[in-house]
């Protein structure tokens, strides 16, 4: 369990764990050049397993008889002699791989592989280190046992095996890491739904005390309003007093669409369609008159399954928010494609001062807004909108100097 001062720095990992699961093609890079891992390692590797390959069985079957004298490690194995059968195959191939290499993006792809297989069977971290120890100890009893068949000392080997089991092994714990994350992630949004789920039965109570008496109190408003003279000063008083009564209204909607969000309905939509009609629902907004709005969305974009109301109250909230930062004046881009992995990016950029790193790291925070008008849900509200389709917001500087916002939605 992370000791309290260690939670913030944690959660400030999470990102970049991310980044890297995606690609352990770079952890491998790291490794080889922390560890020195070089040609040479690959061809002293080589040569051991000309020495090594006569024993593979052996090695495997000593290997199998210590994972299934363990009562705790044996759990794992639940599918009898035929399940063992294939996992001897894979180890052998395994085994082969490591010494023969060649040690590059294929070799990284399949260490992550076997280290989230064995998080998906439940093989506990302590059997995969040990069992790596098992591997090389047998390495370097075949090693030492054989007649040399090169100039250099058995030691340049052994120190190759060290550095290349080294690897192995920060590839696959690097898979039980991401495993503790998400995990870590997931029990936080539990912990989150619970407390919203009572700040929804909140909210809908206050809605319900408030909103009523607004209303009573808008329309006795109007009344009155209605027996006085157009000219009467009282006039714009009361005006006054109905706008208000609409900021509030307004702040309880915000609260009820944060505690309580609606599943989204999705439906095919194509992306270019949807940036289209959220600028002309911008069109009209004085607000946005001296904006620049620049749009550049593809036609080919395949359809991408969202709500379209929900993704627009997205767009529209980024989209006026930046244009209160620009005062009215300035340039925002809004820029639509297809993600290399599948699935929809977009970008909401603006020519304004950019986002303080301070702010950064809690404007999606609910109730925090550096506004004196502002309630602090919107980013929050979208956030929440963006996630319900499985996907993610992300804040950073902009090309531009000035504020960006990412959402990037899947597939389906």
């Amino acid at each position: 369990m992370p000791l309290p001062s260690d939670r913030a720095e944690e959660k400030t990992q999470r990102g970049s764990a991310r980044d890297r699961r995606a690609d352990p093609v770079a952890l491998l890079s790291t490794a080889k050049a922390y560890v020195g891992f070089t040609d040479a390692d690959t061809t002293r590797l080589r040569r051991l397993y000309a020495a090594v390959e006569p024993h593979l069985d052996a090695i495997i079957d000593d290997f199998y008889e210590r994972l299934l004298g363990d009562p705790v490690a044996s759990r794992v194995l639940t599918e009898g002699p035929a399940q063992i059968d294939r996992l001897k195959s894979s180890q052998k191939t395994w085994l082969r791989l490591l010494l023969e290499g060649p040690h590059d993006a294929q070799f990284a792809m399949l260490q992550a592989r076997v280290g989230r297989m064995h998080v998906k069977v439940g093989l506990e971290q302590i059997y995969m280190v040990t069992g790596i120890q098992v591997f090389r100890e047998h390495l370097i009893r075949i090693l030492l046992a054989s007649p040399p068949s090169h100039d250099e000392p058995s030691s340049a080997t052994i120190e190759s095996v060290d550095r290349a089991l080294a690897i192995v092994l920060a590839l696959m714990l690097e898979t039980y890491r991401d495993d503790y994350l998400r995990k870590l992630v997931e029990t936080e949004k539990s912990a989150t739904t619970r407390r919203l789920a009572a700040l929804g039965e909140v909210a809908a109570s206050l809605a319900h005390e408030i909103r009523n008496p607004l209303a009573g109190i808008s329309g006795a408003i109007q009344v009155l309003a209605q027996d006085l003279e157009a000219d009467d000063p009282r006039q714009e008083i009361l005006a006054e007093v109905l706008r208000e009564i609409g900021r509030l209204d307004e702040r309880v909607s915000d609260l009820l669409m944060y505690s309580r969000p609606s599943t989204p309905m999705k439906t095919p939509t194509r992306p270019a369609e949807l940036l289209e009609t959220t600028q002309r629902l911008l069109s009209g907004d004085p607000l946005v008159a001296g904006v620049r709005l620049h749009i550049s969305a593809p036609q080919d974009l395949p359809p991408v399954a969202l709500d379209v109301g929900q993704i627009q109250q997205v767009l529209v909230n980024l989209i006026l928010n930046a244009v209160q930062v620009l005062n009215g004046e300035g340039s925002i881009w809004i820029d639509a494609e297809a993600e290399d992995l599948g699935g929809l990016q977009l970008t909401i950029e603006d020519s304004g001062p950019g986002i303080r790193p301070e702010d950064l790291e809690r404007i999606f925070q609910p109730f925090y807004t550096t506004r004196s008008q502002g309630t602090g849900l919107g980013l929050s509200i979208s956030r929440r909108l963006v996630e319900a389709h499985g996907g993610t917001l992300e804040a950073g500087r902009g090309s531009r100097g000035g504020a960006r916002f990412i959402i990037r939605l899947p597939v389906s």
